[in-house]
This record gives C-alpha cells, sequence and structure tokens, in this order.
C-alpha cells in the first residue's frame, strides 16, 4: 500500500501548486489610453497615454486619432500610430470647437467595431489668441502690419489665417489673407482698395471658416487715398502723348492692378478709355494718347483694376483735346447696376488668396473656394502679356479651387488670373456666360524643363491633361474637374512603408481606359491608348506592352480596391507624376 499513496500525494502536492499558481499569476492588463485633461483650446496640444499595447497591435500599425465624438470610424482625423507598449504620443485639438473624442484603434488600415479598442472624450473651445495693428484708419492700399499672438501649434499645422473682411460679412467672404507660421509673427496685408468698414479677422483652419474656426476679430476702417495726379499740360492735340505723373501710390494699390484711365468730362465709372496699370508704388511716370475726338476730358486714378465704382475712385484731373476751356472736374456718375442672369451679385468680390507656384510638371494655380451659393465654378486665363487677360485655360469651367497648367513652355513667364463663373451660359436664349471680377494678375516663371514634355501624345493635336490627388482625400480632381476618387468607398491615396500607393483603377478610368480582373489568378489588366499591363496581386512580376519587368513594391488589396505604387503608373502608362511634398498631393500627367 505504501509504495501506491506515494505517486499519489505527488501528484496531490503538484496540483496544489499549480492552483496556487493560477490564484497568485498577475492578471494581463488591457490596452488603454488616457490624456492630460479633458479642455482644450483650438489647436493647443494633446498628450494621449497609451499603456499595455500588445505586440500584434503595434506589428498592426495599431493607431490613437481624433474623432468628432460619434463620428463613424473611418472619419478619422489626425493621427499617430503607436510604437511601443507604453507611450505618449502628441496630437493637437482640432481647429472647431465642440464635443471631441480621442479613439485607440488595433489595426492601421482597418477601423471598425472590430478593430476599436475604446475611446476618450474632450472638448474643444475658442482659442485666446489676439489680432493687433498699430491704427484703426488706413488709406486704399495701405500696408498693415498685424500682430497675432497666441497661436497654438496645432492651429499652425491647420494654416490658420487672418484675412481682411467687409464689416460684417459672411465667413466666406473672405479677401487678401496670410497664413501664420509661429506662436507670435507680424504679418502684412494691404488695405483693401474700396474704401468703407472692415475688420480683421483670425480663423484657426485654412479652408474650414465658420462660427466653430473662428478666433477674434479686430475693427478698422479704408479711407481716400492721397495719391495724385499730374499731367504735362492741360491742352492737347488730338492723338498726342500725355505724361502723366502719379505719386502716393501705395503697394496694396498696386497689387489691386491701380490704373489711371482717360474718361470723357463726368462719364460714369465704367465708360472708362485708354488706360494704363500702375507698376510700382509711390511715383511713376505713364504715358497715354489723348482721344482723337475734340472735346473736355478727365484723367482719373481708381485703386483697383477691374472694381471701379465711387468707393475705388482716388482722384481726377481735368484737360482738354483741340481747342476750349477746361471744365472743372464733376462728381463721376455712379456705374449702374447690372440685371442679373439668373441672380448673379452685382456687388461680387474678385476670388480671394489667388496664388501660384512653379513645380515639375507646369504650374499649380490655387485660390480660396467662392462662397457656397453664390456660382457653379471657375475660368482660369494665362497669357504672356501682362496688358492682357488672354485665353481660358480649359473649354469648360472647372469646379475645383485648385488647377495645374500642365500645357506650359519652359523658361517662359506667364501671367494668370481668376474669374467666377456666376451662372452657365443659355445658348438657346441667347444668354451667355455670367462672369464675377477678375482676381488681380499673378505672374511666374515656369522651370528650365517641364517633366511630362517626353511623353509620346498620341495624336499631334493632343494636349496634356492632368490628374490631382491628395493622401487621405477621397475625392481628386480631372482636369479641374473634383470628382469622388470611388464613390460611396472612401478610397484615398496613402502612404505604405515608405511608398505612395494610388487606387489604380480610378486612374486608369479617369485616363480613358479600361481595367480588367480575373478572380480565379488574381491578375489585373490594364488597358489605356496605346499601352497594355497585366500584373498579379502581392507579385512583383507584370508585362508592360509584352515586356517582363519588376515592381518594386506589388499591386496589393486594402478595403478591396487594388493599391500599387505611384512609380508604376508613370513608368508603364505613359504618365509623368509629380509628388508635392508641403501638401501631400501626387500630380499625374498624361495624353
Amino acid at each position: 500500500m505504501k509504495t501506491t499513496k506515494k505517486p499519489i500525494s505527488i501528484l496531490l502536492s503538484f496540483a496544489l501548486c499549480f492552483a496556487l499558481f493560477a490564484t497568485f499569476a498577475p492578471t494581463a492588463l488591457a490596452s488603454s489610453i488616457s490624456i492630460d485633461k479633458t479642455s482644450y483650446m483650438q489647436g493647443e496640444t494633446i498628450l494621449v497615454n497609451a499603456t499595455a499595447i500588445t505586440p500584434g497591435m503595434i506589428s498592426s500599425s495599431a493607431f490613437v486619432s481624433v474623432y468628432r465624438q460619434g463620428a463613424p470610424h473611418n472619419a478619422y482625423g489626425q493621427y499617430k500610430y503607436l510604437q511601443s507598449s507604453t507611450s505618449t504620443v502628441e496630437l493637437f485639438a482640432p481647429p472647431a470647437t465642440g464635443n471631441y473624442e480621442i479613439r485607440l484603434y488595433a489595426h492601421g488600415t482597418t477601423y471598425n467595431d472590430d478593430t476599436f479598442v475604446m475611446s476618450v472624450p474632450f472638448t474643444v473651445v475658442r482659442s485666446n489668441a489676439n489680432l493687433s495693428f498699430e491704427k484703426a484708419s488706413y488709406m486704399q492700399g495701405e500696408a498693415i502690419q498685424v500682430t497675432a499672438a497666441g497661436i497654438a501649434p496645432g492651429m499652425i499645422s491647420s494654416s490658420a489665417f487672418v484675412s481682411v473682411y467687409r464689416q460684417g460679412a459672411p465667413h466666406n467672404a473672405y479677401g487678401q489673407y496670410v497664413y501664420l507660421q509661429s506662436s507670435t509673427s507680424t504679418v502684412e496685408l494691404f488695405a483693401p482698395p474700396a474704401i468703407g468698414s472692415y475688420e480683421m479677422r483670425l480663423y484657426a483652419h485654412g479652408t474650414t471658416y465658420n462660427e466653430d474656426t473662428f478666433v477674434v476679430s479686430v475693427p478698422f476702417t479704408v479711407v481716400r487715398s492721397n495719391a495724385t495726379l499730374s499731367l504735362n499740360k492741360t491742352n492737347y492735340s488730338h492723338g498726342e502723348a500725355i505724361q502723366v505723373t502719379v505719386a502716393g501710390v501705395t503697394p496694396g494699390m498696386v497689387s489691386s492692378s491701380a490704373f489711371v484711365s482717360i474718361y470723357k468730362h463726368g462719364a460714369a465709372h465704367s465708360a472708362y478709355g485708354q488706360y494704363k496699370y500702375i507698376q510700382q508704388p509711390s511715383t511713376s511716370m505713364q504715358e497715354l494718347n489723348a482721344p482723337t475726338e475734340i472735346g473736355n476730358y478727365e484723367m482719373r486714378l481708381y485703386a483697383h483694376g477691374t472694381t471701379y465704382n465711387e468707393d475705388t475712385f482716388v482722384v481726377s484731373v481735368p484737360f482738354v483735346v483741340g481747342t476750349g476751356q477746361v471744365l472743372p472736374t464733376p462728381e463721376p456718375t455712379p456705374t449702374p447696376e447690372p440685371m442679373p442672369v439668373p441672380e448673379p451679385s452685382p456687388d461680387a468680390e474678385p476670388i480671394g488668396g489667388f496664388q501660384t507656384e512653379p513645380i515639375e510638371v507646369g504650374v499649380k494655380l490655387w485660390w480660396l473656394p467662392m462662397p457656397a451659393g453664390s456660382g457653379v465654378g471657375y475660368r482660369v486665363y494665362r497669357s504672356e502679356n501682362n496688358n492682357e487677360e488672354g485665353i481660358s485655360i480649359t473649354d469648360f469651367y472647372i469646379t475645383h479651387n485648385e488647377f495645374v497648367d500642365v500645357n506650359v513652355k519652359a523658361a517662359t513667364t506667364y501671367y494668370y488670373s481668376v474669374r467666377q463663373v456666376i451662372a452657365e451660359a443659355r445658348p438657346f436664349e441667347g444668354i451667355p456666360e455670367q462672369l464675377g471680377p477678375v482676381t488681380s494678375r499673378v505672374t511666374v516663371r515656369t522651370g528650365e524643363a517641364i517633366l511630362g514634355d517626353e511623353l509620346v501624345p498620341p495624336t499631334p493635336e493632343a494636349v496634356k491633361q492632368f490628374i490631382q490627388m491628395t493622401i487621405g482625400d477621397p475625392y481628386m480632381a480631372v482636369n479641374g474637374m473634383r470628382q469622388e476618387i470611388d464613390p460611396g468607398r472612401g478610397t484615398t491615396p496613402l502612404l505604405l512603408n515608405a511608398r505612395t500607393l494610388v487606387p489604380i483603377r480610378a486612374i486608369v478610368e479617369a485616363m480613358g481606359g479600361d481595367v480588367g480582373w480575373e478572380e480565379s489568378t488574381r491578375r489585373i489588366t490594364l488597358d489605356v491608348p496605346g499601352y497594355n499591363v497585366r500584373m498579379q496581386l502581392d507579385n512583383e512580376d507584370f508585362t508592360a506592352n509584352g515586356v517582363a519587368k519588376k515592381m518594386d513594391v506589388p499591386a496589393t488589396t486594402i478595403n478591396d480596391r487594388t493599391m500599387v505604387p505611384i512609380r508604376f503608373s508613370a513608368e508603364n502608362l505613359n504618365c509623368a507624376v509629380d509628388w508635392l511634398n508641403s501638401t501631400n498631393q501626387i500630380v499625374i500627367v498624361f495624353y
């Protein structure tokens, strides 16, 4: 009996030890996040503490992200990937006031109920940032030195800006603006060319300007400039040169295309004759020719190149052509308001924030979007002559407030302007397209070489076209027409392992090509005019026009959409690609 009890006692001892170990073994901690407080000002730094992040979550690119409270999983904002079990990462409070939450997801590209881990709520309140400038009244076009202080880091990364507004104007009726680059800075804006009451406003976000992103405003007034005109004499023979000395012109008047023009004595503001733009501030000499018709005239100076009314009028000087007495200058007759068709605004302001930048594939242009409901699109004009508006770059109006002019010559100076299209033409009723005022002209010189000039055009008359995409944006622009990349699915270009991946179907179809898919072999066929590609998912080998090649990163599927590295489309589909690092944008040029 003793020999049988000993093994039993040993087994009982093991069981007891195991039970004790199980009782006192530490319980695994659940992954969690916390934040340093519950309320933040616009753009303020949020410290997010992440703990107990598992190795599998790290390898799956687990991340924390800012969400509007209750927003769907795919409506993420700023985010950070988690690199270790316990870490503190920085995010910025959104630029819009309201209720938000920080969420933790266990996977970097799949964010749904299954990968969601937890969330922590917080609120965003108005920033205490402030604006100040040296005086409360400025002359037309005078420089305004604006000091902005207390700008949070998140406001800077969200392209916070200061802008001139008519006093009491809606948020989207912005004028000239400047982005803020540091916590405290002094930036220069110009007083508007039209006299009246204005305000300088600060917004926390560069493309969303409403009550939630508004921060603060400071009022000021604009009064008539003290600029002067003088002529070399008061009587001229018809066609004789008139020497006009312009003095006291402010820099803002020059940037607003201030001009001098000949008018019939007492004519309406809109009845201008020969004119010359003022090209430099302070003092300059302009030469115009006296009209051929004998009579009484006046030389007028206006502070704006396309809006000429009582508010932008500065000064006038009378003169005579032929024999006669110089009459005193009367008050100009107000310009009659045009009849709207249909309902264009007769007081429409030129589009604000027009800027250009030479890039490898041509010239990038962008401007602030028009106020909601005020028009249907834009016309972009290009000229090689500063005294001419030039041609509309496209046969149609465009709907996106960005454009890439890819049909330009290398090492050439161009002059660009933009007009708002208020209403479409109605040709069967004899009504032309209704256009708003022109922007101030912007000058740009192209680079010494244009990327894309090496592409092979399918026909001699073919012109280059472009597709513009932004990392994380589900919309793209095709020749300036904004459209959803993958309607209803939210597919976006993305960065993965230091490579830019793009949705190839959207690109090929925008180029007028076709995409084929064979489920059994996982093969994809791409056909565009003159080019065909055969490839397989997750396989580096492919053929282009029958030639065997390799990709450095194979095509892959993300959310049921085929994504390929951008270099692939450039090298094998007769495209040129420009990567704009400052805006995370991709420009694809093709015929």
